[in-house]
């Protein structure tokens, strides 16, 4: 399969989401698969907002949070970020993944030259 095929076919999977989303726009399922997908293709502003929008749904939904945390690293929204790896951290002390992409951010901001901005 070219890749050609592959990111077209993603696409249209993207569309179909959001066809979905017009009939039921409280369905934390398909927003969480939006927000997978768009995380796949790199295109974060998708996957921000699938994972923003279950969220805002179910507050409760540990993994969405994981996942809009990853997201925020990729697209060097570092502050949120940390925010909500600590938010994370709070109900899940332990959780590896958090604490590692915690220790990404805060190398993240010791290598940011201040005097630049």
């Amino acid at each position: 399969q070219s890749q050609q095929s592959q990111q077209s076919q993603q696409q249209l999977a993207i569309e179909h989401y959001y066809s979905a989303l017009q009939y039921d726009e409280s369905d934390v399922t398909v927003w969480f698969n939006l927000g997978l997908l768009g995380l796949q293709t790199n295109n974060y502003s998708v996957a921000r907002l699938g994972f923003e929008s279950v969220i805002s749904l179910d507050n409760s939904h540990i993994l969405a949070k994981i996942k809009l945390a990853q997201t925020l690293y990729l697209c060097s929204d570092l502050n949120t970020a940390l925010n909500l790896v600590n938010q994370i951290l709070e109900i899940q002390p332990n959780n590896n993944l958090i604490i590692n992409l915690k220790t990404q951010i805060l190398r993240e901001f010791e290598n940011i030259d201040f005097e630049s901005y």
